[in-house]
């Protein structure tokens, strides 16, 4: 059986290091039910991620959080440069009328084009994205909030 594949996005990781965040516990036992999945980790959502953790919870634990991400298994590192670049973009201008920013249009573009259809997320943007081929992760989540 092949292995897993999801596509984090800040959401998610800012749960799994945040342990006040209502979404901790959550975030945690995700993670462990896909132990031995491969967690794609766009550079963009790495930007977005540190700079989150900087500001909420301080450097000192956002240069570890960055450092453990860079660091390989279970992340793997992607680069959002050239055609994926202007394939989010393309999305970002035809979804304007959706409040997803360029990051969830990034990731949504990459999914597709790697053909993974999990994001491992807390965003309800990525519900919104159901019919696009995007199936969020954990989906409990976004039906209690409903």
């Amino acid at each position: 059986m092949p292995r897993p594949r999801l596509i984090v996005d800040t959401s998610a990781l800012f749960a799994l290091v945040a342990k006040d965040d209502p979404n901790h516990p959550l975030a945690k036992e995700t993670l462990l039910g896909f132990r031995n999945a491969e967690y794609i980790l766009l550079d963009l959502v790495w930007v977005e991620a540190v700079t989150l953790i900087k500001r909420a919870l301080g450097s000192k634990l956002a240069i570890e959080v960055g450092k453990g991400l860079l660091s390989g298994p279970p992340f793997v590192f992607y680069s959002v440069k050239g055609e994926d670049f202007d394939g989010a973009w393309e999305l970002f201008q035809r979804f304007s009328d959706q409040a997803w920013s360029f990051v969830d249009c990034a990731i949504l573009h990459v999914a597709r084009q790697l053909g993974v259809r999990e994001v491992f997320a807390f965003d309800h943007h990525f519900d919104q994205m159901s019919d696009l081929g995007i199936r969020r992760v954990p989906e409990a989540w976004g039906r209690q909030r409903r």
